[in-house]
């Protein structure tokens, strides 16, 4: 389909990659693989609008140049024509007047054959009336993907599609891929994890230290990791205080039954393992909690002492808590660097509305350091790569040291050594604050620390 002659790759910026040896990109699925900042998502820039840069050498084998879509998750503001706000606002009825719904944004492509066709093969057929902020980062996701494939390109770029995605969800998405490659489209997927390929693979690329070949890099990356002094604990005497109770709580939007008559309760030192499929209310839990969610005040809970409608600020909560989402990655938008977006985790703020301290960066800097990440610090955060977001967002939670520390997905878009750090880390931290309580959430449970023991398990409930 595309021949690539350049062994050199430039695009905006100055930025540029290394091409090992001519490359050329086949009908049908192809992977590329690589580290997290190894060069993926600039490859892809480059396929996509970066044909006649400079002396960029890149030719298609019928003449004509095919036309190249990339879709990260990040597109969603793009595609609705607004910025969605935060995931709060989609509890606070008075702030979703002016959201339209998918078939609002849509218009007349839902009633097209094609996207009809593909919404029931991903099941999102009722998906359509939803407002689009009520969507869960899976079917956003899915949407994405039935929206560029409406568009019909040569060449579909899908960057790390298989975030928040559960077991059954990424095998409805790889039915879909299948099928779309023996209809004849042509699929690339970014992927940082070489293991998370579809077995139906045409070809591979491999791309690392903005170097990209066919044929696997063998050298081994090598992490300086500086030692970092916890510096924060729960006075002794407090390992059996319950930091959050919940007593029938329940959750409903219109018909829709999200949780229901659920008791919870989480004492210090208590370390929890959170699952269930998409849609069973994992979200709308944890934003209880996290003091997102107005109806937690017709319902009876309990955060670290305080029943919820007692007095306290959100931010009362906030401090004592420490959180990362995959939805988060969608409100990052300011010019803030990695240090201060780091820093910034010790006001609970998205943006830069509070100056951190020189105190403050300096820990932001001891902890990227600790993640062999130093080298990020002075970067803005747009420019990073999905998986050195997240990284730079876990981080961020973990930095204040909280008396609960919420972890939602926090290996998503994580290579293998990345993913294996950050598990070392949370080891550390657990053994660290003996008395601080930890929710982790995952698909994958081969992901969770060996420090959980117990468990909360959702489902779906039925509209």
């Amino acid at each position: 389909m595309i021949n690539i002659e350049s062994q050199q790759l430039f695009f905006t910026g100055g930025t540029s990659v290394n091409v090992i040896r001519p490359l050329t990109i086949e009908r049908g699925l192809t992977v590329v693989v690589g580290p997290n900042g190894s060069g993926k998502t600039l490859f892809a820039g480059i396929l996509e609008k970066g044909w006649n840069f400079r002396t960029n050498r890149i030719s298609s084998v019928s003449g004509i140049k095919p036309i190249v879509r990339y879709m990260a998750f990040n597109d969603i503001h793009a595609w609705v024509g607004f910025s969605v706000g935060h995931y709060q606002q989609r509890y606070e009825a008075a702030m979703n007047d002016e959201v339209p719904t998918v078939r609002e944004i849509l218009g007349d492509r839902t009633e097209s054959d094609l996207f009809r066709k593909l919404a029931e093969s991903l099941k999102l057929s009722e998906c359509f009336d939803k407002k689009i902020n009520f969507l869960s980062s899976g079917e956003l996701r899915k949407l994405l993907i039935i929206n560029v494939l409406h568009e019909k390109p040569d060449l579909l770029i899908l960057d790390n599609p298989y975030i928040g995605l559960d077991p059954p969800s990424r095998e409805s998405v790889n039915e879909t891929l299948r099928q779309l490659v023996d209809d004849g489209q042509s699929v690339m997927l970014l992927l940082s994890d070489g293991a998370e390929a579809p077995s139906f693979t045409d070809h591979r690329i491999y791309v690392d230290n903005l170097r990209i070949s066919t044929e696997p890099f063998q050298e081994k990356r090598e992490f300086s990791m500086a030692p970092l002094d916890f510096r924060k604990e729960m006075p002794v005497g407090e390992s059996e205080e319950v930091l959050v109770r919940l007593e029938r709580c329940n959750v409903t939007f219109g018909s829709k039954v999200i949780i229901e008559n659920l008791d919870w309760e989480i004492r210090s030192g208590e370390k929890w393992s959170l699952s269930g499929p998409n849609g069973s209310g994992k979200s709308t839990l944890l934003s209880l909690i996290y003091a997102d969610n107005p109806k937690s005040y017709s319902n009876d809970i309990t955060l670290f002492g305080r029943r919820r409608g007692s007095g306290e600020s959100i931010w009362d909560i906030k401090r004592e808590i420490g959180f990362v989402s995959p939805e988060m990655q969608l409100h990052f938008h300011g010019s803030g660097t990695v240090e201060q977006i780091i820093a910034n985790g010790y006001n609970d703020t998205v943006g830069l509305f509070v100056k951190p301290t020189c105190e403050q960066l300096g820990r932001a800097r001891q902890w990227l350091d600790h993640f062999g990440l130093m080298h990020l610090a002075p970067r803005s955060f747009m420019t990073l790569s999905s998986g050195e977001r997240q990284m730079v967002l876990v981080i961020r939670s973990m930095i204040k040291e909280p008396r609960l520390l919420i972890l939602d997905e926090p290996m998503h878009a994580l290579d293998p050594v990345m993913k294996h750090r950050l598990g070392r880390i949370i080891e550390e931290f657990t053994v660290a604050h003996p008395s601080s309580a930890m929710i982790f959430v995952t698909h994958n449970e081969s992901e969770l620390p060996s420090s959980v023991t117990h468990h909360l398990k959702l489902s779906n409930h039925a509209s």
